[in-house]
């Protein structure tokens, strides 16, 4: 996760530059939630499929797959936000400062609900599968081109998972569940 955030904020730095429209951020929002949308629909298949395999590594292995693609997507949309918030040199570590800080906060508070209230109440797969949706929904709210052929494309994309999903695989259940 925090090697996928890396390279996010490394190809976001460099992408920002050039491109950090409003457009532009809605797209990687929409990406991510195609992403995440994989990570939903491979929680399963995934484990299933690499075989006897060290679990430490497998874990790793598994943990890459499925959340670096989401996670890095969502790391390159930060200097984004922070090319757009900057006004002037003059604030600008006060600008970064605040953006840095928000995340935090939103990385804490996300990490507490989750583990105290959401996992208990709704279940990794239901979370998994609303982080699809949820980023979706935002991108179509940012985007303002196209918005009916990414949608389009996403309910497409969620029948599908969803299809997949019927498949029983011998790891069902493998990516804990309460």
């Amino acid at each position: 996760v925090l090697g996928g955030m890396a390279l996010g904020y490394h190809i976001g730095g460099r992408m920002g530059d050039t491109d950090a429209s409003e457009e532009r951020i809605g797209l990687l929002l929409f990406l991510s939630g195609i992403a995440a949308l994989g990570t939903w629909t491979l929680r399963d298949m995934l484990p299933a499929s690499i075989g006897s395999i060290d679990p430490t590594m497998g874990a790793l292995l598994i943990g890459s797959v499925l959340f670096a693609p989401t996670v890095t997507l969502l790391a390159i949309i930060s200097p984004l936000l922070a090319k757009n918030l900057l006004r002037t040199l003059d604030t600008s570590a006060q600008t970064v400062g605040t953006l840095n800080m928000v995340g935090t906060m939103g990385a804490i508070a996300g990490a507490v609900i989750t583990g105290i209230y959401l996992i208990p109440s709704f279940g990794v797969d239901s979370i998994f599968l609303g982080i699809a949706v949820i980023l979706c929904l935002v991108s179509f709210a940012i985007r303002k081109k196209r918005v009916t052929l990414y949608l389009a494309i996403t309910v497409l994309l969620f029948i599908a998972a969803f299809f997949i999903n019927t498949i029983p695989t011998r790891a069902a259940g493998w990516v804990g569940d309460v």
